[in-house]
């Protein structure tokens, strides 16, 4: 028997990138992954977001899938050559300029196969902001996983992802018991 998750990620706060990918032992074969597709083939996630797609630098509210960049925010914001996960050539992330306003940023599911087995939700932030160039909050991102009857499995907070003179990865996320209902 699966169960189904429903996993919320909300934020608020300046310019950040998501990608895809807590514990610090040995984990075991991932039960899901989400990634944002590559150059060639990037992922379609509108369904999974509140954000609205844009082409290269995102506006307020919105978010691109991109593989590099450079010179957004007339150059407040960090360049990125490529995403976090090592050996992904030509991988894409999804890059965020944050709404005014808490918003759901992505949801969901993923099937949990096993009763009583730990399991880790966790992803990969970046806050793209240069230091001294913006004075909106640091990201800081609530995230929410639940059964699809609802039962909260999981949530927390990444706490404020700081400014950094280059961009640097902060992996986000939580460790949990799931039991079939």
């Amino acid at each position: 028997m699966m169960k189904r998750i429903l996993i919320f990620c909300l934020t608020i706060g300046s310019p950040f990138l998501l990608s895809a990918q807590m514990c610090t032992g040995r984990l075991g074969t991932p039960t899901a992954t989400i990634n944002f597709g590559s150059q060639n083939i990037p992922s379609n996630i509108s369904s999974n977001t509140s954000y609205q797609l844009s082409a290269g630098c995102p506006g307020k509210g919105q978010y691109s899938l991109q593989s590099l960049i450079f010179n957004c925010a007339s150059g407040d914001w960090h360049t990125l050559v490529a995403d976090h996960t090592s050996g992904d050539v030509n991988g894409m992330f999804m890059l965020v300029n944050a709404a005014p306003v808490p918003s759901d940023l992505f949801s969901g599911t993923a099937d949990l196969a096993c009763d009583n087995t730990n399991y880790e939700f966790s992803f990969w932030v970046a806050n793209m902001v240069k230091p001294g160039t913006c004075t909106e909050p640091d990201p800081n991102f609530e995230f929410i996983v639940e059964s699809l009857s609802g039962g909260l499995l999981a949530s927390g907070t990444s706490g404020s992802i700081p400014e950094t003179n280059s961009p640097g990865w902060v992996k986000v996320g939580a460790s949990f018991r799931a039991s079939l209902e």
